[in-house]
């Protein structure tokens, strides 16, 4: 059984606090998006329970600060029995004098055997006084998993700029098709039509240099 979860944090009336734990069952798969955008403090606890074999778990999580914006999220995928499978998607576009920290787990607990995940972040840094701090961390008891993590930070090179404003497109709109394109990029590992198409309508903004 598939399930999708969004989280949309523009439509949270002003809460900044989420905590959640999720727990998926034998050959459940469950797709996880939080789209966090806006001038806010959020504090956020994540929780996912990989409690019996087959279970499947993969998270998006869509960042993109701007002034005061302020993240702090503990995430953690727990795999507590055989062959489950988890992927953690993380892009972040940092403006301005945003903060962000994360703070990711996968353990893989004794009896998880032939389990795998992945933690994958990556950051668009695109202000001199952005705070961003990423502590990922992997707790392993079996020996016959496939686990691992990747972190990156870049910046908008000079030559995509370019290649929209030669074209035309003004300044502000240019960064704005880059942050949105690089956030967006993190969803094309969904392969599910209906999933995508949920997504755009639930986060129309993030979609919105398509009109």
């Amino acid at each position: 059984m598939d399930k999708l979860i969004i989280i949309n944090a523009e439509t949270l009336e002003g809460k900044d606090h989420i905590s959640s734990i999720y727990n998926i069952y034998r050959n459940e798969k469950l797709t996880f998006v939080l789209y966090l955008v806006g001038e806010f403090k959020y504090n956020i606890n994540l929780r996912f329970n990989l409690v019996e074999e087959y279970a499947k778990a993969e998270i998006y999580i869509i960042e993109k600060g701007n002034k005061n914006h302020d993240v702090n999220l503990d995430l953690t995928n727990i795999h507590s029995a055989k062959n489950t499978y988890g992927r953690v998607f993380i892009r972040r576009v940092m403006n301005d004098y945003s903060s962000s920290s994360i703070d990711g787990k996968l353990i893989i607990e004794n009896g998880a055997s032939a389990s795998s995940d992945f933690f994958d972040e990556k950051t668009l840094l695109l202000g001199d006084k952005v705070v961003s701090k990423v502590i990922p961390s992997l707790e392993i008891i079996p020996s016959d998993v496939l686990v691992s993590h990747s972190s990156s930070i870049s910046s908008v090179s000079e030559d995509e700029i370019f290649y929209l404003r030669s074209r035309g497109v003004p300044m502000n709109e240019s960064f704005n098709l880059i942050e949105n394109g690089f956030l967006i990029s993190n969803l094309l590992n969904i392969t599910k039509k209906s999933y995508r198409e949920k997504i755009k309508n639930t986060i129309p903004s993030l979609f919105s240099f398509e009109n």
